[in-house]
């Protein structure tokens, strides 16, 4: 095992130095550095032992004292890398998560608008895949892709965009108590600027808004493979809230990962409705803008990273341009466990969000040095860091331009996975109630980075002590939730200061639920003043929305009746005219149906024969660069 471990090793990194941080390397390394003592070690003492019966002969008794401690010395060394094996095998063992405060023990200080709230929608209609995956073809009509039966998550029809506009618009409102997406965009950026000593004020034309979006498994600018990445679908419907509701225009906002490649899948889709939307990426290229580090603005860590093997000493970490010149930020992230960091959320989702030149061709995290600092566990060639010790992740979420700088943290969290690399099929389904076998077809929203966060942590424990197939929730996942709640006086002592000389105030507030079944937090129950989960809970055939109002208020789009029996009304009442198209797919993404129309006047009525049609179908009006859609139910 390590032989093949030493050619896996050398066959993979000599060429590019850069893979050796690379997971499977790091696996390999401890077998691979074990076996090379291994053999050094036998052979050297084998020769120092031959060495000390020569001289003996001689009776150079010095000579033979010295060759039996120097082959006695080779013969130990034969036992030392072992432990390292051990390490790097033991955390298979170990067991799940226990937090390490009691449930409904806040620590810290609240944050939003509504101190402390996460808001958690479900809505199993958003998501309609069978969890096998086949290959599929490019279409450009859709901008996603055109699938072959099932084919892989990302799919439209996999996910439905109607019902994924139809959550953020939900959540949001819960997150702000405002009954429409306008208002509550408005009071999400009067708390902003209000806690930014800004002015009471919402967004003024001109400003810029960078959106960190979780691509960890993208690595080229084609479509998705079948890895977990942020859907396009949660893509594009925060880029429809922010055009369309919250008055942002389309050039002024900002999708970026600086460490990864934007893939064909999100950039296409996006580009087609939002032809201004910019996009930032490692290499640039295909449309998109290499990401630049902004060398006025080096990250400041709070302590000096020296434990990272592969950089020694760190390489300076610059954020980009896309986000030093942004007003705002937005912190899109997924919903996975992590074989590193035990989690992945927002606050890791960051590690995408600065540059690290180097001659090593190490990606960010690894050329800075910070991955040793957030090992939970023994895992990836890294040392479980104990409870009470400081987090480079803290940093992160207190920096001036990447944490502070947010406007609201999202999680994506449609199919949950049981790792950062995981290939999403049916095994991925979660156990844990209330998805109990389905997939997780949520989003999480909050003003609290700190709060979503350990709400995350809850549902993925839950998971993990349900399920067999979630395994990467184990050491001390929360130890940075506690050094980000309590900044200001942190459990480890370190003085956390990564805008200056400054110590960061409290991050937000850490908490964990009653138990798994209710879901409940201190403002839940009334007894802190910690976190509030409000629930939204879809069930499967629930809220299928007669239309989706993804434009401004001079947009009516109608479809009626809805169940449909026979025949199904269209109506669309607004300025626009010109050419367009009414196409109906089935939720697997098939076209079934497709008319060209005219529209010539402000009221558009159109009628369609629905008796060849049966069960929920997707229909898309297009007038001109207006897409309009929705469910129907056909009965």
């Amino acid at each position: 095992m390590g032989l093949l471990s030493l050619v896996w090793f050398l066959i993979r990194v000599i060429p590019k130095p850069g893979r050796a941080a690379y997971p499977c390397q790091r696996a390999a390394f401890p077998f691979a550095s074990t076996f090379v003592i291994w053999v050094a070690g036998t052979i050297s003492g084998k020769y120092f032992f031959k060495r000390a019966g020569q001289v003996f002969a001689r009776a150079d008794y010095l000579l033979v004292i010295v060759f039996l401690i120097a082959s006695a010395i080779s013969f130990s060394l034969v036992t030392l890398p072992f432990s390292t094996v051990h390490a790097s095998i033991k955390n298979v063992f170990q067991a799940d998560f226990e937090p390490f405060d009691n449930a409904n023990n806040p620590v810290g200080t609240a944050r939003g608008i509504f101190p402390g709230r996460v808001v958690w929608c479900y809505n199993p209609n958003a998501t309609n895949w069978s969890g096998i995956s086949v290959k599929a073809k490019v279409d450009a009509v859709s901008g996603a892709t055109e699938p072959v039966p099932d084919g892989d998550w990302f799919l439209e029809g996999n996910i439905i965009q109607s019902q994924v506009d139809m959550m953020i618009s939900e959540t949001i409102s819960k997150l702000t108590g405002k009954g429409s997406d306008a208002l509550a965009w408005t009071e999400i950026f009067r708390y902003f600027n209000r806690t930014h000593n800004k002015g009471d004020r919402g967004y003024q034309p001109g400003e810029r808004i960078a959106v960190k979006i979780n691509l960890n498994n993208s690595s080229n600018h084609g479509g998705m493979n079948s890895c977990t990445n942020i859907s396009p679908q949660m893509a594009l419907g925060l880029l429809r809230q922010l055009v369309y509701k919250a008055g942002v225009p389309a050039g002024d906002i900002t999708f970026y990962d600086v460490s990864r490649m934007i893939p064909s899948t999100i950039y296409d889709l996006c580009k087609h409705e939002f032809s201004d939307v910019k996009f930032v990426d490692q290499p640039g290229g295909d449309g998109r803008i290499k990401a630049e580090a902004d060398h006025d603005y080096p990250i400041i860590w709070s302590q000096e990273l020296v434990l990272e093997p592969l950089a020694f000493p760190a390489y300076t970490a610059y954020l980009p341009t896309c986000v030093t010149e942004a007003d705002y930020l937005i912190n899109f992230s997924n919903l996975k466990a992590h074989s590193l960091a035990g989690i992945t959320s927002c606050a890791k989702n960051l590690l995408g969000s600065f540059l690290s030149p180097n001659p090593s061709g190490l990606q960010p995290p690894q050329a800075a040095g910070i991955h040793p600092y957030i090992a939970v566990r023994n895992s990836d060639g890294y040392d479980q860091r104990p409870m009470n010790s400081y987090n480079s992740l803290v940093d992160l979420m207190g920096n001036d331009h990447l944490g502070r700088k947010t406007l609201i943290w999202l999680v994506d969290g449609l199919f949950g996975a049981p790792g950062q690399g995981a290939v999403l099929d049916y095994n991925c389904k979660w156990l844990s109630a209330p998805f109990n076998g389905n997939w997780t077809s949520s989003l999480f929203a909050s003003l609290d980075n700190v709060a979503i966060e350990s709400v995350c942590l809850d549902f993925l424990r839950a998971e993990q002590e349900a399920s067999a197939n979630m395994t990467n929730v184990t050491g001390n996942v929360d130890n940075y939730l506690h050094e980000a709640a309590m900044a200001n006086d942190p459990p480890s002592g370190t003085y956390y200061h990564p805008n200056g000389t400054a110590r960061l105030e409290s991050l937000g507030v850490h908490e964990h639920w009653n138990n798994a079944d209710e879901k409940l937090y201190s403002r839940n129950l009334g007894t802190g003043d910690g976190i509030e989960l409000v629930q939204i809970i879809h069930r499967w055939g629930e809220s299928l929305p007669t239309s989706v109002d993804t434009y401004p208020g001079d947009h009516e789009f109608v479809i009626f009746p809805n169940p449909a029996t026979d025949i199904l009304n269209i109506r669309l009442s607004d300025h626009s005219e010109g050419r367009g198209e009414i196409s109906i797919f089935d939720l697997k993404g098939a076209l079934l149906f497709s008319e060209n129309i005219a529209k010539e006047s402000f009221d558009f009525i159109h009628e369609i024969d629905m008796a060849r049609f049966n069960g929920t179908l997707v229909l898309k009006l297009k007038i001109n660069n207006l897409l309009f859609q929705g469910l129907v139910l056909k009965l």
